[in-house]
């Protein structure tokens, strides 16, 4: 990766073009060239959307960028006057434009995130004014939460490896406000109550309020990792379940898995391989396996078809199981002599019946009246409801455990021996992912993911080899 920064221009450097920004000379610089590391630097990042204008880049005319990266600097700059830094990045001038230093840059956002002083987020005047004043606002009325849901920047993708990764405080656009910042924590406190008090007042479930307002779900579950959880310990599915809900451009496909990669590591890279959806997807993975974390499997997605690597999903675009924020840290697995185990799961058997344990706990976290009861059948299907509502795509064809119900992404193939896993290391507050192992007449492994609800197990969770003779790659 190459990290370049906005510097207070040399006066005895001629040779390099400066621009004139909020009253002062800037140049570009790459911090190799200067006595400063990397790790040591002290810059602010600036967060904005870029929009689909374009203009050219003073920094360097051979190049264009959007027309907003100038305002928002010199709106950051000017709000940032009393902070002590070495200078300034934006990533439309800082990312270099092609070769492998670009992708490398692209998959080393994290690191820049992390190691930045703070990032400045530049907002619009109208979502600006909502966040400074829900302090002191009663109750933000549904017209007003819709507003904020559909700001691009609380929907893109890229917005969550900066929630996870930072510090961050708020500006307008408008330039009569640009003294004045918003800190993330009055931001996520204020948002977190008005969402609780909408729901309160029109008494509708987290499922319900998730289905009405999306994106403003997923910055929630990202406000929840950015006050609780080390950047290192945030699970690929933590990830995926959040992208889910957010957007970014379809002709720009590879950006949702370099932002995947940002919030799921905070170490630079410095070579890169292919940048196609598939190679960079494969990456992604590579990069949750060498932090030991397997909770990818935990992918909608249809599973690889080469040996060995049976149970992985197949390189491309990567939905979870369930777009819910789980919680319990990473799924660690490891290689040996007798192939690849995937700790902490947790065995189950089916059942008849589910037991009666389980139906308090789905009854109580579904919030069901009684007449969801009166049958398994009846019970399962008000969860299936409820599941697709937030965006499960799997099968209806659930699997009665003593404790819950599995509902599989695909249907389980009927003359196959199942092994029926559910992890006990990640987990929802209903339930937990699963994966069922079918061995079909031809001895050849499938794994299909599962969303179980229910219960936690009785057992202690224990590694399970998953694919006898894998070797690491």
């Amino acid at each position: 990766m190459e990290l370049r920064l906005i510097v207070p221009a040399l006066r005895s450097d001629s040779s390099v073009p400066t621009v004139v920004l909020d009253g002062r000379k800037w140049q570009l610089t790459t911090l190799s060239d200067t006595s400063i590391s990397a790790t040591t630097a002290k810059y602010i990042c600036i967060s904005y959307i870029w929009g689909y204008g374009r203009s050219l880049n003073p920094f360097d005319s051979t190049q264009t960028i959007s027309d907003q990266t100038i305002k928002a600097l010199e709106v950051v700059m000017t709000a940032t006057r009393d902070y002590e830094v070495h200078g300034y990045w934006a990533d439309a001038i800082c990312i270099p434009q092609s070769g492998t230093s670009r992708q490398a840059t692209l998959e080393s956002m994290g690191y820049i995130y992390f190691h930045a002083t703070e990032v400045v987020v530049t907002l619009s005047k109208p979502i600006y004014t909502i966040i400074k004043d829900m302090e002191m606002t009663s109750a933000l009325d549904e017209d007003v939460l819709l507003i904020l849901e559909q700001d691009e920047w609380i929907a893109s993708v890229w917005t969550y490896q900066e929630l996870v990764n930072s510090s961050l405080s708020f500006v307008s656009y408008d330039q009569s406000n640009t003294g004045l910042r918003v800190s993330a924590f009055d931001f996520f406190h204020g948002l977190a109550l008005h969402l609780e008090l909408y729901q309160r007042k029109h008494n509708v479930t987290g499922f319900q309020l998730q289905k009405l307002f999306l994106r403003l779900s997923a910055f929630e579950d990202s406000m929840l990792v950015w006050r609780s959880t080390n950047p290192l310990n945030i699970s690929a599915l933590q990830v995926m379940s959040n992208m889910d809900k957010r957007v970014y451009r379809a002709d720009e496909p590879q950006n949702y898995f370099y932002a995947m990669m940002g919030a799921i590591t905070t170490a630079p890279t410095w070579g890169a391989g292919g940048a196609t959806v598939a190679e960079v997807s494969d990456r992604f993975m590579m990069m949750c396996e060498r932090k030991n974390d397997y909770s990818f499997i935990y992918s909608s997605t249809a599973r690889d078809d080469r040996l060995g690597r049976r149970w992985r999903p197949v390189p491309g675009p990567m939905k979870s199981i369930l777009s819910w924020h789980s919680y319990g840290g990473l799924a660690p697995g490891y290689y040996d002599a007798a192939g690849f185990w995937l700790c902490g799961m947790c065995t189950y058997e089916r059942c008849d019946k589910i037991g009666v344990a389980g139906k308090e706990l789905i009854v109580r976290r579904f919030k069901l009246s009684d007449r969801a009861t009166d049958s398994d059948d009846a019970l399962a299907g008000q969860v299936y409801e409820t599941l697709v509502s937030i965006d499960f795509t799997g099968s209806p064809e659930y699997v009665t455990l003593e404790n819950g119900f599995l509902f599989p992404q695909i249907s389980l193939p009927k003359d196959s021996k199942l092994t029926i896993l559910v992890s006990g290391n990640v987990a929802w507050p209903f339930g937990a992912p699963g994966l069922v192992i079918a061995i079909g007449e031809d001895n050849l492994q499938s794994y299909i993911p599962c969303a179980f609800i229910g219960g936690r197990p009785k057992g202690p969770p224990t590694p399970v080899l998953i694919d006898a003779g894998a070797r690491a790659e």
